[in-house]
């Protein structure tokens, strides 16, 4: 045999061990994924609208229920309809039902299953609803990715699943990213959080984001901006709310057990008048606007930024505690924004 042909022999011997050797370490990772978890596999191109989801999981009877959106926020009716090309194994069998949006996945098999669907993200350019559009259904264009976490998760009829796993596997590389579970992870890092926590979930991918971190006290504070707003003046108005105010509203409950706050403050893609809409995150808020950092925006924030503490780290005990809490609550605002 000639010397070159044991070279390529060779070569391709050790491309079959390499592939075998990966093969074998996905499928131990899929078998690896406790009872109670699904994982949220991501994929997005950065140039189109839609966003590709491979939902993996364990069987845990005959058949699986999901349900996509919530018309109990933002109340649209009509959510399911950013969802498609939903798809199962050749073991399982799918069923639509569009009015209760859901997606019944009848088992032949235990073990292992993926549930495929793609979420097209693309604006709608309906300015009367721009608050009720842009703030309860993705956002999707070439570079920018916006998605908190009830647009993107499904709910679950099985109680057993307590767990979520979110990680990214195709993403253009190089893009700002910043997920809410941790400020300072990578797309294709596993987040792991809880099946509650699903409505207080936030992940962005964009060209034009900035993050800006500034720690106080050994406490990280992560303020999000857009590069694409230039003239309402938010961006640099609004770093005070993170720089002096967050921090002072930790300092008044004297609490500083972090581990982290964020602040999301991104420009609405459809160009209209003055407007602001908020979410609660599980460690700090996302806002989205239009216009100046006006008095009302301030009170928002100011307000929604009080409630980290009140009614969510600091429970209200009865109704005379709730009483006092709100009382509380506004005389922090008005302290520190008059």
């Amino acid at each position: 045999m000639r010397p070159e042909n044991v070279t390529f022999n060779f070569r391709i011997l050790i491309f079959l061990i390499s592939l075998a050797l990966f093969l074998n370490n996905s499928a131990r990772s899929q078998e690896q994924i406790p009872a109670n978890r699904m994982d949220y596999h991501l994929s997005w191109d950065g140039k189109s609208t839609i966003l590709k989801i491979d939902l993996v999981y364990n069987s845990n009877g005959d058949s699986t229920i999901f349900i996509f959106g919530n018309t109990a926020i933002g109340g649209q009716p009509r959510i399911f309809e950013i969802l498609g090309n939903p798809k199962v194994g050749s073991d399982d069998s799918l069923h639509i039902l569009p009015k209760s949006r859901k997606l019944i996945v009848r088992h032949n098999t235990q073990g292992i299953k993926k549930l495929h669907y793609e979420i097209d993200g693309k604006l709608i350019t309906d300015t009367v609803k721009v608050r009720v559009n842009e703030a309860f259904r993705p956002t999707i264009a070439p570079g920018f990715l916006y998605s908190l976490g009830f647009q993107l998760f499904m709910n679950v009829s099985d109680t057993s699943f307590s767990q979520m796993g979110i990680v990214w596997d195709s993403w253009p590389k190089g893009i700002p990213y910043l997920v809410s579970t941790d400020p300072e992870a990578h797309p294709d890092e596993m987040q792991i959080i809880k099946y509650e926590d699903r409505y207080t979930f936030m992940l962005q991918m964009s060209e034009s984001l900035r993050i800006h971190k500034n720690v106080v006290k050994g406490i990280p504070y992560y303020l999000l901006t857009s590069k694409s707003d230039s003239t309402s003046g938010l961006p640099d108005k609004i770093k005070v709310m993170m720089t002096k105010f967050t921090p002072q509203v930790r300092d008044f409950w004297q609490d500083y057990s972090g581990p982290f706050y964020i602040l999301s403050a991104i420009p609405f893609q459809n160009k209209v008048s003055s407007k602001i809409t908020g979410m609660g995150l599980r460690d700090g808020l996302s806002i989205r606007y239009s216009g100046p950092l006006d008095f009302e925006k301030t009170q928002v924030i100011a307000h929604e930024i009080s409630h980290y503490w009140i009614g969510v780290r600091l429970k209200y005990a009865s109704k005379e505690w709730k009483t006092i809490g709100l009382m509380k609550d506004l005389t922090i605002i008005l302290r520190f924004i008059l």
